[in-house]
């Protein structure tokens, strides 16, 4: 039987959020696939890995042809297809305003539109009989029950929202999971951290830089005020005092974030990361004691704050506490084709050879195709073994990009998407911030540990079974912290991530080879992208961002790629194409004179951005026909003049994802 499971939206088009830079209640995010076959899962990735667009919410089309693809099969060989969310609350959905603007019929329902967006994109009759709705709560709690390997547990799923739910509290025992608890959207955990986030200045999405930033603060300077806008009832239920959030932020919170504004605002982080431990520690107490239960699976998108993870692993209210790698939205589409399997299927269990390792791999085709792409912007070298040469390049202080196997499912980069780079060197941290991620200066890494130094270097709950997966915040022990230096957090806790050769061998190597050189058996773990990137997912991201970024060097599959050293003339000669989502424009303004004419790219998607571009770049980018030329999801070769194009400004429209650059032996199928 093959089964496939999918979360995110009817829309063909990118992604909502491009209109409005926020999602809504009732709107999903982070498109996903996974697929099963005959009770194994196979494959699962994430649409925005080939969008481009963080946590889009696009019909999945491309990240399910995919996964159908890595696990042999033809699309309409799937037997049952389960899609998250409820089907009356989608049909409402469907029916909605909002979802008119999508350019939808509103007179369809969502079944009709589900198998019209097989067939608009996957060129499949589906029979709609076939589609399967599973609860977004019940989704999330498939997706970390029937991959925790526990026989029984309690279950908590926590996010802001989800077919009007907040949070669900279940109980799991084999092939069931019965619910005792739920909790409507009007009383969100998710939603109260997602609100304080924003008034701190970040974006949606940006609650784990809440987290982050919450270490450096002290809960007890807003203690009395943050009390005021909760309570805690019995039967471990809670309330949130909604009416009191205004007063809350007058009496305690600065304007917004910047690094002079540290210490401020870090306690009000701290005192609203805080308030989300007691809630959900006062819950599970009480759920605890009502089951019995010895295990505790957690899943929603706040299961990915590890700090609460490890309060709760620290606690010793479980004797395990497992957390699905991939605990956000995307996750749901493999509980969603968990429980349709299940459903169905006459034997009630489910396999797994990895519980992240499910996505696209690195093709010895694509790394073979490296030179002819890049042309002398880089230089390749083949190696017999690239877990020792990566490690030569950390040992010597470089910093590089990491690419093999296949991607990771979920958030977290477990050694096959990473950029990497010595633990013991401190000023590494700032680097990568500051230089190649580009992000907050207060934002943490991960070390990535040898299985058998973990215990050495880390005090490890005994509770804890999410350290192959950095779920878990942990503690450093003090007689390690300056080996790791770069690689803990400012109280002493590292998001670890412990490697083993049997869950990934050549990672492991690396690791190896890196202690037999330097005494120290972890490495810098953290994701191979930059600043509102996903994840790469090609080799020719992968290039790219060596390019652009101060990476010292990449090692993709065999090869050792390094930038030549006239790589700022080679980039310059390349030709250069507009992302399909950006648009070039030339404006006349009143007047006639040249300086009333403007030139600008744009991206319509969230976060948009409309940049002033020069003439030449402008020549290189469109045909100039003397009016306004706009170019909307063409891939347009450069118009070959216009030398006096900067490499300033190739890069800066690079890093801001707006166009593409190729060599002239490139094809147009190679832009995929």
């Amino acid at each position: 039987m093959i089964v496939l499971g999918i979360n995110g939206g009817l829309d063909p088009s990118l992604s909502y959020l491009k209109r409005t830079g926020y999602l809504g209640d009732i709107y999903p995010h982070d498109s996903a696939a996974a697929i099963i076959v005959d009770g194994a899962l196979v494959a699962a990735i994430e649409e925005e890995r080939f969008t481009r667009v963080k946590h889009t919410d696009r019909f999945p089309s491309t990240a399910i042809r995919e996964c159908c693809d890595m696990a042999g099969v033809q699309i309409e060989r799937i037997d049952h297809i389960g899609f998250t969310g409820l089907e009356l609350v989608w049909d409402e959905v469907v029916k909605s305003s909002a979802v008119k603007r999508h350019r939808l019929d509103f007179r369809k329902d969502a079944r009709s539109l589900i198998a019209e967006a097989f067939h608009r994109d996957l060129h499949v009759n589906l029979d709609p009989t076939r589609i399967s709705f599973v609860e977004h709560h019940m989704a999330h709690a498939c997706s970390a029950f029937y991959f925790s390997g526990f026989r029984s547990s309690l279950i908590l799923t926590t996010d802001g929202s989800g077919d009007h739910l907040s949070e669900t509290i279940s109980v799991g025992t084999d092939a069931s999971i019965i619910r005792l608890f739920q909790q409507s959207d009007m009383n969100s955990l998710g939603a109260l951290y997602l609100l304080l986030t924003r008034a701190l200045g970040f974006e949606q999405f940006g609650e784990y830089k809440v987290m982050g930033l919450a270490s450096y603060g002290d809960p007890r300077r807003f203690a009395h005020e943050f009390a005021s806008i909760y309570s805690l009832e019995e039967h471990g239920k809670y309330l949130i005092f909604w009416d009191r959030i205004p007063g809350l932020l007058r009496s305690c919170l600065y304007t917004s974030f910047s690094d002079s504004k540290v210490p401020e605002n870090a306690d009000f982080a701290a005192s609203l990361q805080d308030v989300l431990e007691r809630i959900l520690l006062h819950q599970l107490s009480y759920y605890r004691s009502v089951t019995r239960m010895d295990n505790l699976c957690l899943a929603g998108g706040v299961a990915l704050n590890c700090s609460v993870v490890a309060k709760i692993e620290r606690s010793g209210i479980f004797q395990k506490v497992f957390v699905q790698p991939a605990a956000h939205d995307a996750g749901c589409a493999v509980g969603s084709a968990a429980q349709t399997y299940l459903a169905h299927a006459k034997e009630k269990s489910i396999s797994f050879a990895s519980r992240v390792y499910l996505g696209c791999e690195i093709s010895t085709t694509q790394v073979d195709d490296i030179e002819r792409t890049w042309g002398a912007v880089v230089t390749c070298e083949r190696t017999i073994d690239p877990a020792l040469a990566a490690a030569g390049l950390l040992a010597d202080g470089n910093i590089i990009g990491w690419a093999q196997g296949r991607g990771e499912f979920g958030p977290r980069a477990l050694g096959n998407r990473s950029i990497l780079a010595d633990p013991r060197l401190p000023h590494n941290r700032d680097r990568i911030n500051k230089i190649i991620k580009r992000r907050e200066i207060f934002r943490p890494f991960a070390p990535s540990v040898l299985d058998s130094f973990e215990s050495i270097y880390l005090d490890v709950p005994e509770a804890c079974c999410n350290t192959p997966y950095m779920t878990s915040a942990v503690a450093v022990r003090k007689e390690f912290q300056a080996d790791l230096a770069a690689a803990i957090h400012v109280d002493g806790t590292a998001r670890v991530h412990r490697v083993d050769a049997a869950s990934n061998r050549l990672f492991h190597r690396l690791i190896t080879c890196f202690y037999e050189r330097v005494g120290v058996a972890a490495v810098l773990n953290t994701s191979f992208n930059v600043a509102g990137e996903p994840i790469i997912n090609s080799v020719h991201e992968a290039v790219q961002t060596l390019v652009i970024s101060s990476l010292d060097a990449l090692v993709i599959g065999d090869t050792v790629v390094r930038r030549s050293p006239d790589w700022k003339t080679h980039l310059l000669n390349m030709s250069i194409y507009v992302r399909p989502e950006a648009v070039v424009s030339k404006t006349h303004f009143p007047g006639g004179s040249l300086d009333s004419i403007k030139y600008t790219i744009a991206r319509d998607l969230y976060p948009g951005i409309s940049i002033d571009i020069s003439e030449p770049m402008y020549l290189r980018l469109s045909e100039d026909k003397g009016k306004s030329n706009r170019v909307m999801g063409e891939m347009r070769d450069a118009k070959p003049t216009s030398s006096d194009v900067s490499l300033s400004e190739i890069v800066m429209l690079l890093e801001l994802n707006l166009i593409f650059v190729k060599n002239a032996k490139w094809t147009s199928a190679d832009a995929r």
